[in-house]
């Protein structure tokens, strides 16, 4: 996964505690989305059951509403339950590898985008970015800057503080190129 190179540049500390803290985050987000998928399906099947005695002008408001929330819950069950079983598999890849301390740079090849990171050893890796954190183009060309690196396979996450990329602490999933 790592090459040899002697540029590594940049002596900044990283400011984040617990990195496993926000790892956990996202998980926590996940069971959150199928927390609202399931209050989105009872909203649904609620109003199906008050249809009946309805006018026909509510009736025909509702029953569609009604089908969208439970189709949009159903959706969001399946998004919630995906992402967290993604990011379980993320997070015990993380616990056994633990985290390596790098300097990263931004960068594009053709349409994808890269984060170079160096560690202090010298070695460096090319990670391409499956997800991109938003309005990543902004800071494109800046000077490097430290993260921590994760995982292994196609369970690689890079962890980015808050205030360099984003206002907060984010992790994102990264390939190994």
């Amino acid at each position: 996964m790592w090459s040899s190179s002697p540029d590594t540049s940049g002596d900044e500390e990283f400011p984040v505690r617990d990195p496993f803290v926000v790892m956990r985050a996202r998980s926590a987000c996940a069971a959150v989305i199928g927390f609202a998928g399931a209050v989105l399906i009872g909203v649904g099947v609620f109003v199906q059951g008050v249809l009946p005695g309805l006018t026909d002008a509510a009736y025909a408001i509702l029953d569609d509403f009604s089908a969208y929330a439970i189709l949009a819950g159903v959706g969001a069950i399946g998004y919630g339950f995906c992402s967290l079983i993604m990011w379980q598999r993320r997070y015990r890849s993380v616990r056994a590898t633990g985290w390596s301390d790098a300097m990263a740079t931004l960068g594009t090849m053709g349409s994808g985008l890269y984060i170079t990171a160096a560690r202090a050893d010298g070695t460096r890796v090319l990670l391409e970015v499956c997800v991109s954190p938003k309005k990543v183009t902004e800071y494109l060309d800046l000077a490097p800057k430290p993260i921590k690196v994760g995982g292994s396979g196609n369970r690689v996450v890079v962890l980015m503080p808050a205030g360099y990329w984003d206002y907060r602490d984010r992790v994102i999933r990264v390939l190994s190129v």
